[in-house]
């Protein structure tokens, strides 16, 4: 159990870090170290390119709630988008969820 722990922290260590900032190009100033570590991704469950190409799109148009792919990602379970109070987006359950967030955000990668 306890080495599940440690597993899980490493693994969100890369994902958020390590591979984030590599691929960022930050995390040396050598090319092929960022290109290197930026394969963390894939140690980890994901593709190097494939969160590249979303990361970057996120950057494009970040907060934008048709386009922005991290703004939407989470729905219907959490909002990140502010929807006018009629809207079918909208359910019950999401004027709770700043106290559900963090178990669907634990999950989520």
């Amino acid at each position: 159990y306890p080495l599940a722990i440690v597993y899980g922290i490493s693994m969100a260590l890369i994902g958020l870090n390590v591979q984030h900032d590599a691929n960022h190009g930050a995390a040396s100033r050598k090319v092929w170290v960022n290109d290197l570590l930026g394969l963390g991704a894939d140690f980890i469950g994901g593709s190097k390119w494939l969160w590249m190409e979303k990361h970057w799109t996120h950057h494009a148009y970040t907060n934008h709630k048709e386009q922005d792919p991290d703004g939407f990602a989470a729905e219907p379970l959490l909002l990140f988008n502010d929807y006018p109070a009629n809207s079918p987006k909208r359910a019950f359950y999401h004027s709770y969820q700043a106290f559900y967030a963090i178990f669907v955000l634990a999950g989520y990668w």
